[in-house]
């Protein structure tokens, strides 16, 4: 099994090359665990609003992001700038 940074970067280095040699273009990436629930159409309206001003938005995430740091996550990626982080992830249990 492959972990989740390693399949995002293998993903953005596969658009990359798709972007560079076939001239195909993607206007966003999306990566989202399967466990998210989202009004789908209000995060796409709010990506194209805000597209101008971040190239990496988040539920949580930071306004500035490191992509050599490990375990990749916002949290890990933007440790050298606490003062730029962002948002919040709540974790709860199936049943409860």
């Amino acid at each position: 099994m492959m972990p989740l940074p390693e399949l995002y970067n293998n993903v953005l280095d596969d658009v990359k090359y798709k972007t560079f040699v076939n001239k195909e273009e993607y206007d966003f990436v999306v990566f989202m665990h399967a466990d998210v629930s989202l009004k789908l159409v209000e995060l796409i309206m709010h990506i194209e609003k805000c597209k101008d001003k971040y190239d990496v938005m988040g539920l949580c995430g930071c306004a500035k992001f490191s992509v050599n740091e490990s375990p990749l996550n916002w949290y890990c990626g933007s440790r050298h700038y606490p003062e730029s982080r962002w948002g919040c992830v709540t974790h709860g249990e199936q049943g409860n």
